[in-house]
């Protein structure tokens, strides 16, 4: 079983890695593509599951993932 502060570091861990592909150019483009080849994304999305799990890690870190830029961030 994981400790608190292990499960904490996880979700810190993954809130950064869907911040991080939601802003990378690459990630962008494709829906960009897309829509010039005339399909629509209409699947599923993590947006809500992602802010459920920033308010659940601690305040400081989550502003700094919302606020700053990857490279920015601090190491945990």
């Amino acid at each position: 079983m994981a400790t608190k502060e292990e499960l904490e570091r996880a979700a810190i861990a993954m809130c950064r890695k869907l911040t991080a592909i939601g802003r990378h150019e690459d990630f962008g483009a494709v829906f960009s593509s897309a829509a010039i080849h005339g399909v629509k994304y209409g699947g599923p999305n993590y947006t809500e599951e992602l802010e459920r799990l920033m308010a659940l890690i601690p305040e400081e870190i989550a502003k700094e993932i919302r606020e700053k830029p990857e490279a920015e961030w601090r190491t945990l």
